[in-house]
C-alpha cells in the first residue's frame, strides 16, 4: 500500500509539472518605440521578467539588439526569458535611427541659374533624400543641369555648407568630362533650400551658380 502511495505521489508531481504551460511575462522599461539621432549613442532601457512559478527572471533575460546608430533605419530589439519548465516569453521594442534632416526629405520643384545672372537655365522635379550614414546631410540625385551626380550638402541651423569639392563624371567615352562643385553655401527653411556653388570642369568652363528647391 505504501508503495502505491509513493507511485501516486510521483504521478501527481509529474502531472503538476506538466501543467506549467504559462510563459514568463516580460515588461519593457521605457517606451515601446524610441527615436535615436543618427550617429549618437543608444542606451537600451532594458526589460523585466516575472514568472508565475519561478518569480523574478529579469537576470535571465536574453537580448537581441541589432541597433546600429551609424546607419539610418528601423530596428527591433527583442527580449526573451525561459522558466524552469521551458516556457519562453518575449517582448520587443522598436528603435528608429533617424537623420535630423528627415523633415527635409521629399519632392521639390527645382531651378538652376547656372551663372547667377537671374536667368533660369533649367527646371526639374528633384527627390531629395537624407544621408543614411551622415547626420545633418542631404543628397541630391540631380543638381545644376546634371543627373546622377548624387551631390551632398550639410545643413546646420538653417545654414547650407559642404567643406570639400565634389567631382562627378558625365558623358560617354571618349567624350567624358569631370565636373567639380565647390564653395557650396546657402540657406534652408522648411520649404525652401537655396544652394550657391562654383562649377568648373577639365576644359575652361568655370562659373558661379545657384539652385533653388521649393517644396
Amino acid at each position: 500500500m505504501a508503495g502505491l502511495t509513493v507511485i501516486l505521489v510521483a504521478v501527481m508531481l509529474i502531472s503538476c509539472k506538466k501543467q506549467d504551460t504559462t510563459a514568463p511575462v516580460l515588461t519593457l522599461k521605457g517606451a515601446a518605440s524610441i527615436d535615436v539621432v543618427l550617429g549618437t549613442a543608444y542606451v537600451d532601457p532594458g526589460a523585466t521578467a516575472t514568472d508565475n512559478k519561478d518569480g523574478d527572471l529579469t537576470s535571465a533575460i536574453k537580448v537581441n539588439n541589432p541597433v546600429d546608430t551609424l546607419l539610418e533605419g528601423n530596428y527591433q530589439v527583442t527580449y526573451s526569458a525561459s522558466d524552469a519548465a521551458g516556457n519562453v516569453g518575449s517582448i520587443s521594442r522598436q528603435v528608429h535611427v533617424k537623420n535630423s534632416l528627415d523633415s527635409y526629405a521629399g519632392s521639390y520643384n527645382a531651378t538652376d541659374d547656372r551663372t547667377s545672372d537671374g536667368i533660369i537655365d533649367s527646371t526639374w522635379t528633384e527627390a531629395i533624400s537624407t544621408s543614411p550614414s551622415v547626420n545633418n546631410q542631404l543628397i541630391f540625385a540631380h543638381f545644376a543641369t546634371y543627373t546622377g551626380c548624387t551631390l551632398k550638402i550639410n545643413i546646420n541651423n538653417g545654414i547650407v555648407s559642404y567643406p570639400d569639392p565634389q567631382t562627378f563624371q558625365f558623358g560617354v567615352s571618349p567624350h567624358q568630362i569631370n565636373k567639380t562643385f565647390s564653395a557650396i553655401t546657402g540657406t534652408a527653411t522648411a520649404n525652401l533650400i537655396t544652394v550657391h556653388y562654383h562649377e568648373a570642369d577639365s576644359t575652361i568652363y568655370s562659373a558661379d551658380g545657384v539652385d533653388t528647391f521649393t517644396k
